[in-house]
């Protein structure tokens, strides 16, 4: 008789632990779809369309005379790129005997379809029209 209370007494044990296991699952929840991010239009830029000139605006921070760049922090470029600081390479070395770092200056940026140049390089604050 022993044996057969402990029998019952397994069964009792293992189907209570079942009934408690099976009850306690936790709900799976959906989560909700993400939506697509916004971009911001002042920072969005398009493709750029090769060999059209770009008119720029921005301090220049750095010089390779020797290389032939240039670094600029600029203001937006319409059409083309939000502000920043970048560098790129001028079209001719003797664009950067003009200028020196901390200057104000204007240029022009041309997409080449390979890389993007400085075509003109001056000082100054004019607007550019």
């Amino acid at each position: 008789m022993p044996s057969r209370n402990l029998g019952v007494l397994g069964c009792l044990v293992i189907s209570t632990g079942l009934s408690l296991c099976c009850t306690h699952q936790p709900q799976r929840v959906e989560a909700p779809p993400q939506a697509s991010p916004t971009i911001d239009p002042a920072i969005a830029a398009p493709s750029p369309i090769t060999n059209k000139p770009y008119p720029a605006r921005g301090v220049v921070k750095l010089i390779n005379r020797k290389e032939g760049w240039i670094e600029i922090s600029h203001e937006l470029i319409p059409d083309l790129m939000p502000a920043m600081e970048m560098e790129w390479f001028v079209e001719k070395k003797s664009l950067l005997d003009h200028v020196a770092v901390g200057d104000k200056v204007n240029f022009t940026i041309v997409d080449t379809g390979k890389a993007q140049i400085i075509t003109e390089l001056r000082r100054g604050t004019e607007e550019h029209k």
